[in-house]
């Protein structure tokens, strides 16, 4: 039996439930703890049904769903990923086996990352004097002002990164949030992010026909809309979807504005935190503009690399760029089209580097070092899942390879070619630091783990902390950069001046202000209108 044919089967039996009792059943399960642990409660399968009761019409005289109607609907989704990741085909499985565990890792990551994912995003944004372009597209795409919704955003993110907080009543929301914001500017922050079970079932699109192994992978629809407005309270799926979303729809707001502008600042205040996160674990670099220099003084013209890091005979080649993965890329596993995807990004800087090697091979710039210690680092806004230049050729295959050694141009080995997200770099050079080695030695260690099967992975961070165990570090995974936290504390501290603004104005007996119950019932009044 087809892909097609299983999973059509499976989703009609779907649409014998009415869509609001089978999501909330759903629901019911993502927020509830399973004792042994994250991945056996299988979220990536959970939010796959919801995607597909919202995407599904129920038949006439659909009824009202329960748990025990729904588990076994789970378990032969659960089933269906054998046919999804084509195992039976005669094939080298590294890709399909990328898709499915890419589906599980994104689930399965610390609470923390998801905290530190739109604080991150908030830093770079408020780079280089570009901070109050952003707020004005912003407040011109929304009506909101690109601060208040950061404060609310980190404030909902924290409270639905704890596992026990599985909703949010308008009421806490109130207490928290109002007079400091008024109740227009949280009702219209809540519907940019969230929606109410019918709205959601009208963003939903159908599928095409036949149904594609690679949809099973697609992330789930709720990252449009992570929040999910019921009746009187706010609920959402899982912290992942919640971060991921609202981070995904300040970048998708700012883009719809004027993408070339968003694009070419929002890559320059990257590049500047990337050089932060170097300089606050004391990795010395050139700049592109060092390198152009030097360019200029040799006649020369040529592609630059954003920073060169050279140290005890080996140069690191870094590019950072400021870009996320197409969702097709997380789920495909077709060599030509990942190739296709990574040409304006990981392809893209790999060249860079090599391009710049090249040049100042050619003019013997002191400190180079030879071919075997030269190294290429590709850092983008979230993670492509590549690993390195020898992963990269194995997910191409015979027929795209080569497309990785013209990168390279012969400047350094394929195996010393890296992909790191900005939150694994943050991580990679705070370990190097720590234990007083260099980041090409880091490099090396990655080459080696992935020469042997057992150690092999597609989490970065696996790596990392492998490397601190290695030399004891107390920390092994750490993340974020001062300049990170300091913008932490400062935003700490306004959202702490609002809630005591707030609370104060309602006092502690909440049950006898009539002012209160007005204000919730406007609150509910607006986010129905």
């Amino acid at each position: 039996m087809s892909y097609d044919q299983a999973a059509s089967k499976i989703r009609q039996r779907i649409r014998y439930f009415t869509t609001e009792s089978f999501v909330l059943c759903i629901l019911s399960r993502l927020h509830k703890e399973h004792e042994m642990g994250e991945a056996f409660k299988r979220p990536w399968v959970l939010c796959l049904a919801i995607d597909w009761a919202l995407e599904l019409d129920p038949i006439k005289g659909a009824k009202e769903a329960t748990q025990k109607d729904v588990q076994p609907i789970l378990q032969s989704m659960w089933e269906l990923q054998g046919k999804a990741m084509g195992i039976e085909k005669e094939r080298d499985i590294w890709l399909p086996l990328r898709a499915f565990l890419l589906s599980q890792l994104r689930f399965q990551v610390p609470q923390i990352t998801h905290s530190f994912f739109l604080l991150r995003l908030y830093t770079i944004m408020s780079q280089l004097g570009f901070k109050q372009s952003f707020t004005e597209d912003f407040k011109k795409a929304t009506g909101v002002d690109l601060d208040e919704f950061f404060l609310f955003a980190i404030w909902i993110v924290n409270h639905f990164s704890d596992t026990k907080n599985k909703n949010l009543t308008l009421g806490q929301i109130l207490v928290n949030f109002h007079p400091a914001l008024t109740i227009e500017t949280i009702s219209k922050i809540l519907k940019l992010v969230g929606s109410s079970i019918p709205g959601l079932k009208a963003l939903a699109q159908p599928l095409p026909l036949p149904l594609r192994p690679e949809t099973y992978f697609y992330e789930p629809l709720l990252i449009k809309k992570p929040l999910i407005l019921l009746d009187m309270h706010v609920s959402h799926a899982h912290p992942y979807i919640v971060s991921i979303g609202i981070s995904e729809f300040v970048l998708r707001t700012l883009k719809a504005v004027d993408t070339q502008r968003f694009q070419k600042k929002f890559t320059k205040s990257f590049e500047s935190y990337v050089g932060t996160t170097l300089e606050e674990s004391n990795f010395t670099y050139i700049t592109e503009d060092d390198i152009n220099e030097t360019y200029k003084q040799h006649n020369r013209q040529g592609k630059v690399i954003d920073f060169l890091h050279q140290n005890n005979g080996s140069s690191v080649f870094i590019d950072a760029k400021g870009v996320e993965p197409k969702e097709k890329l997380l789920v495909t596993d077709s060599p030509r089209m990942i190739k296709d995807k990574l040409r304006d990004n990981l392809l893209s800087g790999v060249t860079q580097g090599s391009r710049c090697a090249q040049i100042l091979g050619d003019i013997a710039y002191e400190g180079l070092a030879p071919y075997e210690n030269r190294y290429s680092i590709v850092v983008t806004h979230q993670d492509f899942y590549c690993g390195s230049g020898s992963k990269l050729v194995q997910y191409l295959g015979g027929e795209l390879s080569h497309k990785v050694t013209e990168a390279s141009n012969g400047q350094f080995p394929i195996e010393n070619i890296h992909f790191f997200s900005i939150a694994d770099f943050e991580g990679m050079v705070a370990v190097c630091s720590e234990a007083g080695k260099d980041i090409a030695e880091f490099l090396d260690f990655c080459t080696e783990q992935e020469k042997e099967p057992a150690t092999q992975t597609f989490d970065m961070r696996k790596r990392i902390e492998a490397f601190a165990t290695m030399h004891n570090l107390e920390n092994a995974s750490p993340i974020g950069t001062q300049l990170l936290l300091s913008n932490v504390d400062k935003l700490l501290g306004t959202l702490s001046e609002k809630f005591t603004h707030s609370r104060k104005h309602w006092g502690n007996e909440l049950k006898t202000i009539p002012q209160f119950y007005q204000a919730v019932s406007q609150l509910e009044q607006a986010l129905k209108s």
